[in-house]
């Protein structure tokens, strides 16, 4: 019998265990996007242990015959819930325990980051009604030609939406840059980012969540030149579900396809 409940600071050794595991078959798929530091497993059970512990934090753990076996974190930000550490002891569980954990989960607006590669994870969440609203395409920077590179002075008047992503407060802060085509158009790129000190990148990365356009391939070489010029190790691009293209493009300049963000239904 399945059972989903609050997870306490009793359930944290399976709760470690599981988030190990996860943590390490996204490390797998994934190598350049989820590089695991050194005493990645000692700092991530202290959070736990913290989390656990605080009241305030929503976690839920999914418990069989008295066994934690599925676990996840709701993180409330300002513009939606994100559901973190979503991870199962058996993955070949995800259709029938993943479905119960997944369904549990009652935080809306909310999305989550999947490991692109996780099909049984991804398939389970198209049955409690999640769709894919974007991807990320991980660029890893050092070998790009430099191109000349305009910062626009002041914000256009009209810029478009960004996709849905974890980051997007990041995007309104102070060191985000507008970079602009030859041609018209523009590119949003963030401040430098840091890695969570979980993950060892080598170093900041930036975000790119708008590339717009009629030569999107040439605005988004500025953006990266821009950004590993400015010393950042890697560029992750958010690429809305529906723009083809712009996945296509950044595919053809060398990206990888680490991670697909979902979102529940309302």
């Amino acid at each position: 019998m399945l059972l989903l409940r609050e997870a306490t600071i009793d359930d944290l050794d399976p709760v470690i265990a599981l988030t190990k595991r996860n943590r390490a078959r996204h490390a797998r798929l994934h190598p350049h996007y989820w590089p695991p530091a050194e005493n990645a497993d000692e700092m991530h059970a202290k959070f736990l242990e913290f989390m656990l512990s605080n009241p305030d934090m929503k976690k839920l753990a999914l418990v069989k015959d008295s066994r934690v076996v599925g676990f996840a974190a709701v993180q409330h930000q300002p513009l939606f819930a994100f559901i973190d550490d979503i991870c199962l002891q058996e993955e070949a569980n995800w259709k029938t325990e993943g479905v119960e954990l997944l369904r549990g989960i009652e935080a809306r607006p909310a999305i989550s980051t999947i490991a692109n590669g996780q099909d049984e994870l991804i398939e389970a969440a198209y049955e409690v009604g999640l769709t894919i609203v974007a991807t990320h395409r991980l660029f890893q920077l050092g070998d790009y030609e430099s191109h000349s590179v305009a910062i626009a002075k002041t914000v256009p008047d009209k810029l478009v939406e960004p996709p849905t992503h974890i980051f997007i407060t990041m995007m309104e802060q102070q060191g985000t840059a507008i970079i602009e085509g030859d041609e018209g158009g523009y590119a949003v790129v963030s401040q430098s980012v840091m890695p969570p000190p979980i993950l060892d990148t080598g170093g900041t990365s930036a975000i790119i969540d708008r590339v717009v356009g009629n030569n999107r391939r040439a605005i988004l070489a500025k953006a990266l030149s821009f950004a590993q010029d400015r010393g950042d190790v890697g560029a992750i691009l958010i690429v809305g579900a529906e723009d083809q293209s712009l996945a296509d493009i950044a595919d053809s300049m060398g990206a990888s396809h680490p991670v697909n963000v979902l979102k529940w239904p309302e």
